[in-house]
């Protein structure tokens, strides 16, 4: 089956059109596609599928209408036409700068000389667009969410639909597409061969990044640890962050009951955590847990009672209170340190490889010494931490630095345990 890059229209903006990712890539398994991976939730889709590209997009307008029952524009790419996208950028130095400014608009047709033109003319700010086949590449100098040239004014003036990525992500989905091919992944700008990026599995979610020179990488799993004589950074995966990963963990661990392994999945049960769970008054917690406590205190129980328990608890958890970054930036520091002795100094957002990290620093609250960092992505519903754990923070944060910078996430993965599960 050849593989196709999928890009999702105007989903999940201002409470609109929201597709989940773990349905869409659910509706894709239901169409028999292979290696369905996706990106954001700006809808991303790396797919392999039995179909043309053509095809494929009409198929997946039809059955996501019908499925999950939103009509939006699918924009189906081959691996050749990703590989144009990448080696038709005329602002190479932009991607590489500016990566987040620069923005490719895929389009459904190819605009004719005329329609380009209609483009340039709506510009009336520092921002600058060229045409090329079904892509406009444009550059906003002063970022897109202020620009006058909106989405609008582009399909306008080109007379044709589309949908826009920035150079972040569309180099994020060339890198998917070459790691699942086999093949080189691609830089700014051009396609060219290169080493492959090492990819590890870090609980639930792979990912892709470079261990720093002269450190050592070990992999324990759920925790990813650089070591360099006593000096330590550490990558985890904290478990569910959210409500969404709790289902999901939820889901593994009725998987395991369903394939005879009980008390393993009443194990899993047992040990579930989360930020929403750590932050919930006594009234939420005691809900969440009322029916599942009744029923593991009985001295009895049957298949039927325990489909009734969860059920109780994939309905608890979507009634969990949302909780925000600063409180997960905080779960994350309570994973990780003695908070009893620390207090959080720092807190930012930091836009990295298309993705939304939360940073923060904390220190001794008395001493004001001993700087520690801490960078978390709720990526699908579970919670990636790096963290430095041990040693001078001159020495570990410029590993911590290259390590964040480096981190791609290629997917979230379902956990060995619920997999061995299926029958």
């Amino acid at each position: 089956m050849p593989l196709y890059a999928a890009l999702l229209r105007a989903i999940n903006l201002a409470g609109k059109n929201k597709v989940g990712m773990a349905d869409l890539r659910g509706l894709c398994d239901g169409l028999g596609f292979e290696e369905t991976t996706t990106l954001l939730q700006s809808g991303n889709l790396v797919v392999r599928a039995n179909a043309g590209a053509g095809a494929l997009e009409r198929l997946l307008h039809e059955e996501t209408k019908k499925k999950l029952g939103v009509e939006t524009d699918f924009f189906v790419r081959t691996v050749k036409e990703w590989e144009q996208v990448l080696a038709k950028n005329p602002y190479p130095n932009h991607a590489k700068r500016d990566p987040g400014h620069l923005l490719v608009m895929f389009l459904k047709d190819s605009p004719d000389k005329k329609q380009a033109a209609a483009l340039d003319e709506a510009i009336i700010g520092r921002e600058t667009a060229h045409v090329h086949g079904r892509h406009a590449y444009i550059y906003y100098p002063d970022g897109v969410g202020t620009s006058r040239l909106t989405n609008a004014k582009i399909e306008k003036g080109l007379a044709t639909r589309g949908t826009g990525r920035n150079w972040n992500t569309v180099t994020k989905l060339a890198t998917m597409l070459g790691l699942l091919l086999g093949i080189a992944a691609f830089g700014a700008g051009c396609a060219k061969k290169e080493s492959p990026v090492p990819t590890i599995e870090v609980g639930h979610v792979r990912v892709q990044l470079q261990t720093p020179a002269g450190w050592e990488h070990l992999d324990h799993g759920r925790q990813q640890l650089f070591r360099k004589g006593e000096a330590e950074v550490s990558l985890s995966d904290l478990g569910p962050s959210s409500r969404t990963g709790v289902m999901r963990e939820l889901g593994e661990a009725r998987k395991i009951w369903l394939s005879g392994r009980r008390q393993d999945a009443f194990a899993k049960v047992r040990g579930l955590r989360s930020p929403e769970l750590h932050f919930a008054t006594s009234g939420v917690w005691t809900g969440f847990w009322r029916a599942w406590n009744l029923l593991m205190a009985r001295s009895a129980v049957d298949s039927s009672d325990i489909a009734a328990g969860f059920d109780s608890l994939f309905v608890a958890a979507g009634a969990l209170p949302p909780i925000g970054p600063a409180d997960q930036v905080r779960y994350a520091f309570q994973n990780t340190s003695d908070m009893r002795r620390r207090e959080i100094t720092q807190m930012k957002e930091r836009e990295i490889g298309g993705y939304t990290w939360m940073e923060a620093m904390s220190w001794d609250r008395t001493t004001h010494g001993n700087p520690m960092r801490v960078a978390i992505l709720d990526d699908h519903g579970y919670l990636l931490a790096l963290w430095t754990e041990r040693g001078l923070i001159e020495q570990t944060g410029p590993v911590f630095e290259s390590l964040l910078t480096s981190i791609r996430v290629v997917e979230v993965v379902e956990s060995t345990s619920a997999a061995a599960a299926r029958p």
